[in-house]
């Protein structure tokens, strides 16, 4: 890799975290050192608690969902985890899948237990998603 190349990668890196931080400009951000609201326990929390909620009220409703899909809301909060929007192929979903993973790998918060600790279940909830999205848009049609 020539170091133009190399530079490039760098400026380009550097204007994602700057339009993250436009994206998330304090407490939205779980990982925020500027001003969050919540610490990332309890962000993880809520989320999880959102979800089983989620979860409560579908299970009311008695609806038949496809069998290879899965249930319609958890496509759309795969994409929702992921920041895409919804119906996007394959690579848009790939391509967001690395953006936050570059942004939320435990490896960037080695000398901050309780961050890397948030960060690894926050990259368990984005595999997972993807994963589910993966299977979605490759079965036959």
């Amino acid at each position: 890799m020539g170091i133009l190349d190399r530079a490039k990668r760098i400026l380009k890196s550097q204007l994602h975290d700057k339009v993250d931080r436009l994206r998330f400009p304090g407490g939205d951000d779980p990982l925020s050192d500027d001003g969050a609201t919540m610490d990332d326990e309890a962000w993880y929390q809520a989320a999880k608690a959102r979800q089983a909620q989620e979860a409560r009220q579908r299970a009311g409703h008695h609806r038949a969902a496809p069998a290879a899909a899965g249930p319609p809301d958890e496509i759309a909060r795969a994409y929702a985890n992921l920041d895409c929007p919804a119906g996007s192929d394959l690579k848009t979903v790939r391509e967001a899948w690395k953006r936050l993973m570059k942004k939320y790998h435990p490896d960037r918060y080695a000398n901050e237990p309780k961050k890397r600790e948030s960060a690894t279940k926050l990259t368990a909830l984005l595999n997972e998603s993807y994963q589910k999205l993966e299977t979605h848009l490759k079965r036959p049609k």
